[in-house]
């Protein structure tokens, strides 16, 4: 095995609003209910678990269907939900549902993945029920995940609305009271008719006022939805942003992320402004945790390559593998002929060179 070293180049290359509403403020789920009696859920959560790590086969290309239903297997709340008598919900009469027939097959899944020493699971019997109410999922092509994600949440909730006799609730009008106000009596409208556990975890509530050209009023409505488009033009700071919280990043830690091709670095992402619409679904990025920089010490890539023999040349020949390491050299080290030295000693059963 050779290790290939480079010097990294330091330079590198109407009015609308979300109002936040608590589903359910009375209920037969407390937050204490929410919480898994046993834990497992929670401690597969933070870490201290290995129950609910299971994975789904692909069937063909429904790497769309397994996204989408492993982030749902992994959400506490509604594992405990079904891991508990979820069928005392089911709506067998909704003209809206499924018969709960779309609620019983997730369930059966989900109870799949949690099982104590669970192996993958291959979703054939699920993916047949979504297929024989949803046509458009039949086969083994690929579909949008956000697409499939609506109807199994939309699905999901008709199948276990608690709600057997929906009332007729008449529109009401603002007069003039506080937002707070009308939101509420909005949001209990919405429960005499819509009540699931999909409702209590899912679902929220837009504020939405348009000015009347004829008498120049401004109605005030709140509708309930269960999936909002954000803006997708975010900076590669937002990225940098999301990722530090994700790992907790440290005062005195800075995160170095690049563009990996070939087995090496192509390029450093440290444009702050920079748009992450330039980067590319099948971009392999890899991001660095590395001590702050205070005393401008370079980095350095460590590329590893295996040694092939070759049948056809008399001298083996060298193949780049894995991940580059990267690593901050300090200042009595920013010499090549130190760096080379240090490398020797340190680990001597390796030998590098400087890359061409």
């Amino acid at each position: 095995m050779k290790f290939d070293l480079n010097r990294i180049n330091e330079k590198g290359s109407s009015d609308e609003n979300v109002a936040v509403k608590q589903t359910r403020k009375n209920g037969p789920y407390s937050s204490s209910a929410l919480t898994m009696n046993d834990g497992a859920a929670s401690n597969a959560v933070n870490g201290t678990g290995s129950m609910g790590l299971t994975g789904l086969y692909n069937l063909g290309n429904t790497c769309f269907m397994n996204s989408a239903v492993q982030c749902l297997v992994h959400t506490p709340k509604l594992v405990d939900y079904f891991l508990g008598n979820f069928r005392k919900d089911l709506n067998y009469g909704n003209a809206l549902g499924m018969n709960g027939k779309l609620a019983i097959a997730f369930g059966d899944l989900l109870r799949k993945l949690w099982a104590p020493e669970a192996t993958p699971v291959a979703p054939m019997m699920f993916k047949s029920t979504i297929s024989s109410f949803a046509t458009q999922f039949g086969g083994y092509n690929q579909h949008d995940s956000q697409e499939f994600l609506s109807f199994l949440l939309d699905g999901l909730h008709e199948d276990l609305n608690r709600v057997k006799r929906k009332p007729y609730v008449h529109a009401k009008e603002d007069d003039g009271c506080r937002d707070e106000e009308v939101a509420d009596e909005y949001w209990e409208n919405h429960l005499s008719r819509n009540d699931s556990v999909i409702v209590d975890l899912c679902q929220g509530q837009y504020r939405s006022s348009l000015v009347c050209p004829v008498c120049k009023k401004l109605p005030v409505t709140f509708d309930p939805f269960i999936y909002s488009n954000s803006p997708h033009n975010g900076t590669r700071k937002d990225l940098v942003d999301a990722l530090k919280i994700a790992c907790s990043l440290r005062d005195d830690e800075e995160l170095y992320i690049t563009e990996i091709y070939n087995n090496s670095i192509l390029q450093a992402l440290d444009n702050p402004s920079g748009s992450t619409e330039l980067i590319r679904d099948y971009d392999k990025l890899v991001a660095y945790r590395l001590p702050k920089d205070v005393d401008g010490c370079p980095l350095v890539e460590f590329t590893q390559q295996l040694e092939e023999k070759s049948y056809l040349h008399s001298f083996p020949s060298m193949k780049k593998f894995g991940i580059p390491l990267v690593a901050r050299i300090s200042d009595f080290l920013k010499d090549l002929r130190y760096i080379k030295s240090f490398l020797s000693s340190s680990v001597p059963s390796y030998f590098v060179r400087k890359s061409p």
